[in-house]
């Protein structure tokens, strides 16, 4: 600092990487801003039903899952069906379009219609989708899991097998494992966009590298308390009034222990019949409602050592369905082989990773949905800077985890970097992190 004047004057810091606005300050120059998602009571409640539901169902087999006649065994001697659990959770307005009481915004609009059909409505094929907006198809597990070593059974084996890996062995080991392994088509696919492998795995390597980081700085921003087991914890208390701590933490966890006590109560009691028999506590509460950690002490890291898996894979899922994305692959189903595009495939293994992070009960729904969102946006980034970087003349086309159609027109200049155009359904739009940007005072071509 210096003095003048007695009067105090700060040094201005200038951030690498980011560009000026005289109305909105210093801006990220690449990746767009992404808030956390809101903590109303009726979306934490939407948020922990789901959780529940999964822990719930995480046992079952995975033909149980497109049956809605389908028993779930609560306890011992506790059986329900599979449309009495969908019932509880369309009970909760987070799931129903036509609760027009919370708080809306763009946001949090996309966060609510990820489990919605097309009336608004969650259903037994939408309450799977992991974050992803994807078809309406029957259940099944993403053939990719096989290259895995050990298949999952069950929804928990899922979680299992990605903690027992690096963030980005989960993709890589599909483009190692089933993209490099067709050598005619893959050099058919990298010389028609003009560039090398060599390309496309430093492109992958630094959209992994970048999540990292970006997770890196989201985790360091988040307090233990938003922790979907603390907040189980939370609940069980409030519902004893035993919680003890701050105010606002108080009463947060008996809006949402209220709101789902009213919409949702058998739903509570079912949990309560399955965790007191999983975990034996030494109070007598009368809502037994932690979350469970399916078998995380014999994890080779905690689930909450894995919360970069998601960006990380979302990334690299971006890159792989943008380059090979139209490549067709047959899978077995219950009509024969069939023949479907790559692109789809990859959308499906993405929302069983998202969903796997659910079932660790260490995310909210909320933020599995934000971390893909990253993890797209980095993609983008980075399949931008490697046309720009090799000058390339190409168009890249894929589907985007919303649904929506992005191409990518790459244009080769004679000087410098080449250009790249971004379309969204169609028409131009501006890239990720470039509305608040600022263009250069003065061009001088010499």
């Amino acid at each position: 600092m210096i003095r003048e004047s007695s009067k105090t004057k700060r040094f201005k810091v200038f951030q690498g990487g980011l560009t000026a606005s005289p109305q909105t300050g210093f801006q990220k120059k690449d990746l767009p801003e992404t808030k956390p998602a809101p903590r109303d009571p009726a979306i934490l409640a939407g948020g922990m039903g789901l959780l529940y539901a999964l822990g719930l169902l995480s046992d079952c087999s995975f033909s149980a899952l497109n049956s809605p006649h389908a028993r779930i065994s609560v306890g011992s001697s506790t059986w329900i069906e599979f449309n009495e659990l969908l019932c509880e959770l369309r009970s909760l307005p987070w799931f129903d379009s036509r609760a027009l009481s919370l708080p809306e915004n763009i946001a949090s609009a996309a966060r609510r219609s990820v489990n919605w059909n097309l009336s608004g409505q969650l259903t037994l094929r939408t309450l799977f989708n992991g974050g992803i907006i994807s078809g309406s198809g029957p259940f099944r597990v993403s053939p990719f899991w096989n290259l895995q070593n050990v298949p999952p059974q069950t929804l928990s084996d899922m979680p299992r097998i990605m903690h027992e890996r690096a963030p980005h062995e989960l993709m890589f080991t599909l483009y190692s494992g089933v993209l490099a392994s067709r050598d005619r088509d893959f050099s058919q696919t990298i010389g028609r966009l003009g560039i090398d492998a060599s390309a496309v795995k430093i492109a992958l390597r630094n959209a992994c590298n970048e999540a990292q980081i970006q997770m890196h700085k989201r985790n360091m921003d988040r307090v233990k308390v938003d922790k979907p087991s603390v907040l189980a914890a939370q609940l069980a208390m409030s519902l004893t009034h035993e919680l003890r701590g701050y105010e606002n933490e108080k009463q947060q966890a008996r809006d949402v222990a209220a709101h789902l006590l009213h919409n949702a109560p058998r739903l509570m009691s079912w949990v309560d019949v399955r965790q007191s028999q999983r975990r034996k506590t030494e109070q007598d509460l009368p809502y037994n409602v932690f979350l469970p950690i399916h078998g995380a002490a014999q994890h080779r890291m905690r689930p909450s050592d894995a919360t970069s898996h998601v960006a990380v894979s979302a990334a690299m899922a971006t890159i792989l369905k943008a380059v090979f994305g139209k490549w067709s692959c047959k899978i077995s189903n219950d009509f024969g082989p069939q023949a479907v595009l790559l692109g789809h495939e990859i959308d499906l293994f993405m929302s069983q990773i998202g969903l796997a992070r659910m079932v660790s009960a260490d995310a909210f729904p909320s933020d599995v949905y934000d971390e893909i969102r990253l993890g797209q946006s980095i993609g983008l980034k980075v399949l931008r800077d490697m046309l720009e970087r090799t000058n390339t003349q190409a168009t890249l086309s894929f589907r985007n985890f919303d649904g929506q159609i992005y191409e990518l027109l790459g244009a080769r200049r004679s000087f410098g970097q080449g250009f790249v155009q971004l379309r969204i359904n169609g028409h131009i739009a501006a890239w990720p992190g470039d509305a608040n940007r600022r263009g250069g005072h003065l061009t001088a071509v010499i």
